[in-house]
């Protein structure tokens, strides 16, 4: 299951007009890579909980085979949160095991190993976690000895705290001890509670995964995950061109057209069906979605340009986001 229902307030005003889970990253929405990295472990029965703005989800993901996975859909009228979204969504897989994910991230996750640690146990949860390392600013989780959390924040302690990265197996056993109606949250009425009984330590696990990992839930965030693509340090699968583009700084889709006097400045990624006008700058940190198009005259650094957006003659923009509803500083 991924997570996909969230209202992404953070990311407002972009969020009014369209699903966090759709942002693009290079040239594919979030939940594209999502698929890939589940294809590649053979999980391809995949359901989405639906709430806000769900109606453009469902439109544009469809049942999946565009992407060669299939879709289930868990639409809430009132928002359930993580726990309460999960719960409902359990009849489309009733006793067995869940994989959830959330749907704002971008990850490099041994899925295999992950669920086969998770069957080694008899835990009712594992937690994929990353050593905090530079994400000193997310919650801290902490480990026993044999890999059990013991505690989500609270106090600092002397074992180093580790990064959840929002991946996690779940039991129906599990699932049965959240509220049973209404919001719920996994963390707060889930995991929290179950530390709090300290009936089985062994109850939830770590498995502590170094790869890659990126979450959008912030401007910034989102502008460093379309960074690090550019930069060439995002998953090897996140790329179609990975060998021309990481090597050159420099790819220009098809059915592009490139106007004379034209400068680039790697990196720059321009998507298919681009159109750049005459005496333009492109670059450093460029990224143009498909079928856009860019006037005549312009310079542009540091910017993330939307599929289907339009940038007027003799427009001069850095550290922006573009998108067809319009354009947001971020520097």
């Amino acid at each position: 299951m991924i997570l996909t229902a969230g209202e992404g307030t953070r990311l407002a005003p972009l969020t009014d007009d369209w699903p966090k889970t759709l942002f693009p990253v290079g040239d594919r929405p979030v939940i594209a890579y999502l698929f890939d990295l589940l294809k590649q472990y053979g999980i391809k029965e995949i359901v989405l909980n639906l709430h806000h703005l769900g109606d453009l989800i469902r439109e544009n993901l469809g049942d999946g085979s565009r992407y060669s996975v299939r879709i289930s859909y868990s639409p809430e009228e009132e928002l359930l949160g993580t726990g309460g979204g999960v719960r409902q969504a359990s009849r489309f897989w009733g006793e067995e095991d869940i994989l959830v994910i959330n749907g704002d991230n971008l990850l490099e996750l041994n899925i295999e190993r992950l669920i086969l640690y998770h069957q080694a146990s008899s835990a009712a949860v594992t937690m994929a976690l990353k050593p905090m390392g530079a994400h000193s600013d997310y919650t801290p989780i902490y480990l026993d000895q044999d890999s059990n959390v013991v505690a989500i924040e609270g106090k600092k302690r002397s074992t180093p705290g580790y990064a959840f990265i929002g991946a996690q197996v779940i039991t129906p056993a599990f699932l049965k001890q959240l509220p049973r109606a209404g919001p719920a949250c996994l963390i707060k009425d889930g995991y929290r509670k179950l530390l709090r009984s300290r009936k089985d330590p062994g109850q939830i696990k770590g498995f502590i995964t170094t790869g890659y990992w990126r979450e959008i839930s912030t401007f910034q965030r989102y502008r460093d995950a379309n960074r690090d693509f550019l930069g060439g340090r995002s998953p090897f699968y996140f790329y179609r061109w990975r060998e021309e583009f990481t090597r050159r700084g420099l790819h220009v889709g098809k059915d592009c057209r490139i106007g004379p006097r034209t400068n680039f400045r790697a990196p720059v990624y321009l998507g298919d069906g681009c159109e750049v006008g005459a005496g333009t700058t492109l670059g450093s940190m460029l990224l143009v979605g498909a079928r856009s198009s860019i006037g005549e005259a312009c310079g542009l650094q540091d910017v993330i340009i939307w599929p289907d957006s339009k940038i007027r003659k003799g427009s001069h923009l850095k550290e922006v986001i573009v998108t067809p509803f319009g354009k947001i500083k971020t520097g």
